[in-house]
């Protein structure tokens, strides 16, 4: 079964971020929130997959500026990942008041998941893979049984390798080679958002230069304010799917991906997974990520 999104059948999504290195993140943040505005989905769970304690701050100050302050907020477990990776999470955190540090990311998981109906749940991973994979080792049983889908920023369409991948190439590997059978994983690969540009202008700052988005964003390009869109066309096709003429799907595949993190796509009916593929342009699909960056709660 190809991926039924969210806007034909209503299900809960969890976000997995490496919110920190990369400002899109934040945007993709944004960007479903916004969507969920829209669509009434529930959000149990923001994951910040890697040791970066500012990260899981800036989640917040997201959530709280959209009015999600309640969200539970995970993060990786283990030191030293990624722990200093990020130019603007420092600063979010400091001009929004948030402290730093987030639950265990596995606890989290199993609460949330717990709790939800069975086949109710989408995962959105937009970084390295290494809390989902935790979660797909120890509680591989809880996930079969709650996640729907998964859809992930992650690999190159046809082959190719790709950061969030290589990044923890172990996790990687374990996590996108041993889903569960009848779970679809659907791929944004690197070349979806690479040359979509968003983010804001210096004449918005006005505006918008009190919000942790564009705080992100500022301070991430300095002061460039404008970015590629990886994680942004994740979160969305998890919302919308090909509901909206957006986006696409390839036939049905197989990934592969060896423990270096370079991974390859072939054709099979049997396979369980997805690349997707642009029905607009860049400049169309900017202009949709770029009107909800700029849409207030």
């Amino acid at each position: 079964m190809k991926f039924q999104p969210v806007a034909e059948k209503k299900r809960s999504i969890i976000l997995d971020t490496d919110i920190g290195p990369d400002c899109d993140d934040a945007g993709a943040l944004a960007v479903l929130w916004r969507l969920q505005a829209r669509y009434g989905f529930d959000v149990p769970a923001v994951i910040n997959c890697t040791s970066n304690p500012y990260g899981c701050g800036t989640i917040r100050a997201i959530n709280r500026y959209y009015g999600h302050g309640g969200v539970a907020v995970g993060m990786y477990e283990k030191e030293g990942f990624l722990a200093d990776s990020s130019r603007y999470s420092p600063g979010v955190c400091e001009a929004f008041g948030e402290e730093p540090g987030g639950e265990d990311s596995l606890e989290v998981y199993r609460r949330v998941l717990t709790a939800a109906e069975d086949d109710s749940v989408i995962l959105v991973t937009i970084g390295p893979l290494t809390t989902a994979a935790r979660l797909l080792r120890e509680e591989r049983e809880l996930f079969a049984a709650k996640i729907h889908a998964v859809v992930s920023m992650a690999a190159r369409y046809p082959s190719g390798r790709e950061y969030n991948v290589y990044c923890q190439a172990e996790d990687g590997s374990y996590f996108f080679n041993n889903l569960p059978e009848g779970c679809p994983c659907v791929f944004s690969d690197f070349d979806i958002g690479w040359k979509i540009f968003t983010g804001f202008t210096p004449e918005d700052e006005e505006e918008y230069g009190n919000t942790p988005v564009f705080l992100a964003y500022k301070l991430h390009t300095d002061g460039r304010l404008v970015n590629s869109s990886y994680d942004l066309t994740a979160v969305h096709f998890a919302v919308t799917g090909e509901t909206d003429g957006m986006y696409g799907l390839t036939e049905a595949l197989r990934c592969e991906i060896d423990t270096e993190g370079n991974n390859v796509f072939t054709p099979d009916p049997k396979g369980g997974c997805y690349c997707m593929t642009k029905l607009k342009s860049d400049e169309e699909l900017a202009a949709y990520y770029n009107a909800l960056l700029r849409e207030k709660p």
